[in-house]
């Protein structure tokens, strides 16, 4: 197996496993649009509109924190399977650096 092979393999493997990632936090997803919902008409009564909502707010950041980790694994993985040479780069060290220079 040559390196560029070694790399394809290894690149398809991390982004089947940040595949994974990002569908498993998207599991969670009905959760917190749930507790949002709740907070969201808890919130609307008269009496709590004198002091912000804690519960609401946690839930909206949690809500935005997952969209933005599910958005960010399921980019870089197809930037592991889309982009070779660029992968290949980032993963494979230049060539020159492999030799010594001659006369050392």
């Amino acid at each position: 197996m040559t390196k560029k092979e070694a790399v394809v393999l290894a690149s398809r493997a991390l982004a089947l496993y940040l595949i994974c990632w990002g569908l498993i936090d998207a599991t969670y997803l009905p959760q917190v649009l749930l507790d949002v919902h709740r907070h969201w008409n808890y919130s609307s009564v008269p009496v709590r509109e004198i002091r912000p909502d804690y519960y609401l707010t946690y839930h909206i950041v949690q809500l935005v924190l997952y969209l933005f980790r599910i958005a960010a694994l399921l980019l870089t993985a197809r930037w592991l399977t889309k982009h070779g040479e660029a992968v290949h780069k980032y993963f494979l060290p230049p060539e020159a650096s492999e030799n010594p220079p001659e006369g050392s």
